[in-house]
């Protein structure tokens, strides 16, 4: 992978292990290198487990995933209760308008033309391709303000700008989305309007973001 062969320090260690486990050919040692791995990625579990046990007092093995895990012991260490929505209305509003998220947005097809390239072209602007990758999205959203309680519907009129970040009530707002024509090349990567709702040809409803 690295196109350089392998470093004195790294084949004298190489021989060691060799030598102490009595390896006969590539693949015993292959193997070797295989359940060492394993062993340590079990110790690793296991210390895993008895740290979430001891803190929160419960076992990440009945969990599918650790997002779960981080739910479940939010809700134990905060005492935080739940409204539970008997109002069906609500609860079809919710299901209908949550958008949930999008964890990327790409190009399907892209030409960068700047001077740092053999074929650049100076008639033409100059122009770059970027990847950017952001970190723990998951962990930065489930950090943000949730609401738990004291649902209630309302049509009172309100400037959603004057709105505090750090509000301690909040607002899910329902509402018709002008996206002027202009704006459609501009935003086809990623719309500002995302909706929910059921591709031609299909049966699935999925998050679109399309225009």
């Amino acid at each position: 992978m690295t196109e350089s062969y392998i470093s004195h320090k790294d084949y004298a260690h190489t021989k060691i292990v060799w030598k102490a486990f009595d390896i006969k050919n590539l693949g015993q040692y292959s193997d070797l290198y295989v359940k060492t791995d394993v062993l340590i990625l079990a110790d690793i579990k296991e210390h895993f487990r008895d740290v979430c046990i001891e803190t929160y007092k419960l076992g990440p093995a009945w969990y599918f995933t650790a997002p779960r895990l981080s739910w479940d012991a939010m809700l134990k260490t905060t005492g935080i209760k739940l409204q539970l929505l008997n109002d069906s209305d609500m609860i079809l509003m919710l299901e209908k308008e949550t958008k949930r998220g999008i964890s990327q947005c790409c190009n399907r097809c892209g030409k960068a033309n700047n001077k740092y390239m053999k074929n650049y072209d100076k008639s033409k602007e100059s122009n770059y391709l970027m990847y950017l990758d952001a970190n723990n999205l998951y962990g930065w959203a489930m950090s943000q303000f949730l609401p738990y309680d004291g649902f209630m519907w309302g049509n009172t009129n309100i400037d959603v700008m004057t709105i505090p970040d750090y509000s301690d009530t909040d607002y899910i707002l329902e509402c018709d989305l002008e996206y002027p024509a202009y704006l459609h090349d501009l935003h086809s990567d990623l719309p500002l309007g995302a909706e929910n709702r059921t591709p031609d040809g299909s049966k699935q409803r999925k998050l679109l973001t399309t225009l």
